[in-house]
């Protein structure tokens, strides 16, 4: 089933001929890059998560990418309190830390307000288990996820499992058609073992 996930590079880049195809590939691949260095810049700055002494978790940081004129792209951070604000036709470039090597799985996905899951990792699409690899660093994903795509306007919370079991979506699932929702936050709780959670609040206009 397409259009849950989303993948930048899939259908961006089209042309007749192969010459315009390789200059907008160079193109969108300097930009990523570029957008990468400025987030390990940005966190290098002041961590801030981690006090000595005590254990380093694994947490996400989410921006909002915005495509202007002549399809150039910057990060933007727009919050309001500790909610995410993003146009409709935004993507969301997420950013992990994993400094232990015990966690080598991600599950996401979105909760809307009328209650609909929006898949992220893994998904309809691609089903196994998401890996990820050790991080000190705020690190990327590959993929950025098109709000335009299984989204609407209005207030979605965004919730992350870093695991060390993998989990296919399947298995994520049957897990949320099992689980039931915590008071008063009315937030998913999955009762999954050895798994540690982060929660971001998100609003698109």
């Amino acid at each position: 089933m397409a259009g849950y996930f989303s993948s930048r590079g899939r259908d961006s880049i089209r042309g007749k001929d192969s010459a315009p195809t390789v200059k907008y590939a160079i193109a969108a691949l300097v930009m990523t890059c570029l957008i990468t260095l400025a987030i390990i810049f940005y966190r290098d700055k002041d961590d801030g998560f981690t006090p000595r002494g005590m254990e380093a978790h694994p947490l996400v940081e989410i921006f909002c990418v915005k495509t202007g004129h002549g399809g150039a792209r910057k990060i933007d951070e727009t919050r309001v309190g500790n909610i995410l604000e993003c146009e409709a036709d935004d993507e969301l470039l997420i950013t992990y830390l994993n400094p232990s090597n015990e966690y080598r799985n991600l599950l996401m996905f979105a909760e809307s307000e009328d209650g609909k899951i929006v898949w992220y990792h893994p998904n309809p699409v691609k089903k196994e288990p998401f890996a990820i690899e050790t991080a000190e660093r705020f690190t990327p994903l590959k993929n950025t996820i098109r709000l335009s795509t299984n989204h609407k306007a209005g207030r979605y919370k965004l919730y992350s499992y870093f695991c060390k079991e993998a989990i296919d979506f399947e298995e994520l699932q049957v897990m949320l058609s099992r689980t039931e929702k915590t008071m008063p936050s009315n937030d998913i709780s999955l009762t999954i073992n050895e798994c540690s959670s982060y929660i971001v609040q998100l609003k698109i206009f």
